[in-house]
């Protein structure tokens, strides 16, 4: 079992200590597993609701659900924005 860390954004803020949160994960794991584990450290409805809406990513590119949890860098999720 390792720790990730998870930067927290936008309406994410509100559910941390901090601007980061951390997540306890069996390995391998993958971003969907990231995503379960988060939701169920979060737990809240309404953050559970953000997050099947919004994104990881890492330094470099968004991560899609089958893609392994990079072990190194920073990892972020990025709610849903909207603009005009």
């Amino acid at each position: 079992m390792r720790s990730v860390e998870v930067q927290l954004f936008g309406a994410f803020r509100q559910y941390g200590q901090g601007a980061t949160v951390q997540v306890a994960l069996d390995e391998p794991a993958t971003i969907a597993d990231l995503r379960s584990a988060f939701a169920r450290e979060l737990d809240s409805e309404e953050a559970t609701a953000l997050l099947k809406a919004s994104a990881f990513a890492d330094d470099e590119r968004v991560l899609a659900d089958a893609d392994p949890v990079p072990t190194i860098g920073a990892l972020a999720v990025l709610p849903p924005v909207c603009g005009g």
